[in-house]
C-alpha cells in the first residue's frame, strides 16, 4: 500500500478543502507558465514511500527546491515557502 501519491485538482480550489491547515503563500511565479507546466514539474519530484522518514513536509520541500531550481520561484521565496509551511504544520499541530 502506497502511504503517499500525487494527485492534481487543477479546478478545485485548496482553501475549500478542509484538510489543509492554512493557505501558504509564497508569491508569484516568476515566467508565465501554464499550470500543465507547474503540474509536470511537480510529478517529477519524487514520492518515498519506502524511506520511513519521508512525509509531505519532505515532498513540499523538495517540490519547492524543483520550482526553484527551475526559475519559477526564487530563492526567497523557496525559504519563506519552507519557513511557512514549518509554521502551519506547528499551528496544526497545537490545534490537535
Amino acid at each position: 500500500m502506497k502511504e503517499f501519491e500525487f494527485e492534481t485538482g487543477l479546478l478545485d480550489d485548496p482553501t475549500d478543502d478542509g484538510r489543509f491547515a492554512r493557505l501558504v503563500d509564497i508569491g508569484y511565479l516568476a515566467n508565465t507558465t501554464t499550470p500543465t507546466e507547474i503540474v509536470r514539474t511537480l510529478q517529477m519530484t519524487p514520492i518515498c514511500n519506502d524511506d520511513r522518514e519521508f512525509n509531505c513536509q519532505s515532498w513540499i520541500e523538495e517540490a519547492l527546491r524543483r520550482l526553484r531550481n527551475a526559475g519559477e520561484i526564487s530563492t526567497q521565496q523557496y525559504e519563506d515557502g519552507f519557513d511557512h509551511m514549518m509554521d502551519a504544520v506547528a499551528e496544526a499541530r497545537d490545534a490537535r
